[in-house]
């Protein structure tokens, strides 16, 4: 066993920290009131993560696709894996270009995409070849790092806030509500499937408890992020494209303490390079199993090459990746988050079932 728990709940936060730069997705939607989905969200990730561990404690010290593969068969399995290979590539695709496109929008305009792109993913490749294990190290100090940034602008932004940026209450329709709590809850809550293919290195108990912990500690950190952008934009945060970072804008402490957005990018960017970090070892771990390769470094490379490429063709602008973002992503990923999970669940009851009834 290689991860150890701590390290592993801090990670599942990290994770789930990523998708600060996506928050716009339900402001969107819900505008002032993007805290009552991402609450639900929050709550209904608690059912959907159950599901994961119900699978590990059936099968422990089994990664995803050696379950798929022992449930459905060899052949079956690996048609389900590679869909997965395929869904991970997605959201990593997505991922990269948020960070790229955020980054290069408003800390490096005259960077070309690509450029960018490449850089990233190529940073990102060297800490696949590392290994999760020594990626999980550093995420307690990175958590910190962000912990404490965060309670300082908080802070900062104090005499910035108005209750009255939260009314009026419900005042959204009951399908935009359920539109925006999927959205969050199939990104960044549902993505957390990620972390079962690195099941096989935690004892079974300690996957447990880190995944739970992680989304109770990132969900929280999430909470804050929101609640704090409503707080000080009020109805204006639909309109920003970026709420977490564009209130930071407005710290100005005596003409002192200014453009500290910038330093915030930075940390965005760090969470993204972690988000994706993660990903990409679970896209390397999944092909390797799949075809039948001893180590996924040898892979590495030629995977970094495939997702830079889908990330600099999948979007033509920022406009697109939101719109997919807001309208598609989370219908595209309720079958790998979810209904697959469900299904591979109910199989495995009912064959125990019927191999204890004989």
């Amino acid at each position: 066993m290689d991860i150890n728990r701590r390290n592993m709940a801090f990670t599942v936060a990290l994770f789930l920290g990523g998708a600060m730069l996506l928050t716009s997705y339900v402001t969107d939607i819900t505008s002032w009131e993007a805290w009552v989905p991402a609450l639900l969200a929050f709550f209904l990730s608690f059912a959907v993560v159950s599901i994961y561990l119900k699978l590990t404690k059936k099968y422990p010290e089994k990664h995803l696709p050696e379950i798929f593969v022992c449930v459905f068969g060899k052949c079956a399995g690996y048609a389900v894996s590679w869909a997965y290979v395929f869904f991970f590539l997605v959201i990593a695709c997505f991922n990269t270009y948020s960070v790229s496109s955020f980054f290069v929008g408003y800390v490096m305009p005259e960077t070309p995409d690509i450029v960018f792109t490449v850089i990233f993913v190529f940073i990102c490749s060297r800490a696949v070849r590392l290994g999760i294990e020594n990626i999980t190290k550093i995420s307690i100090f990175i958590f910190f790092l962000i912990s404490l940034f965060i309670i300082l602008n908080f802070i900062l932004l104090l005499s910035q806030m108005k209750i009255s940026n939260f009314l009026p209450l419900f005042d959204h329709s009951f399908y935009e509500y359920l539109q925006a709590a999927h959205t969050e809850l199939m990104n960044p809550f549902g993505e957390t499937v990620v972390f079962l293919m690195f099941a096989d290195k935690i004892k079974n108990n300690d996957f447990r408890s880190a995944l739970i912990w992680g989304i109770i500690i990132g969900g929280v950190m999430l909470m804050l992020v929101v609640i704090r952008s409503v707080a000080v934009l009020g109805v204006t945060i639909s309109i920003s494209a970026v709420p977490s970072y564009e209130v930071l804008r407005l710290i100005n402490i005596k003409n002192m303490i200014t453009r500290i957005e910038t330093l915030y990018s930075f940390l965005l960017l760090i969470l993204g390079f972690f988000k994706v970090s993660i990903i990409y070892c679970a896209i390397s771990r999944l092909t390797a199993y799949l075809t039948g390769l001893k180590t996924e470094k040898s892979i590495i490379n030629s995977v970094g090459a495939f997702l830079a490429c889908m990330t600099a063709v999948s979007f033509t602008s920022g406009f697109d990746s939101v719109n997919w973002g807001t309208k598609y992503a989370a219908f595209f990923a309720t079958p790998f988050v979810f209904i697959i999970p469900c299904f591979l669940l109910l199989v495995i009851t009912v064959k125990r079932k019927g191999e204890k009834a004989k």
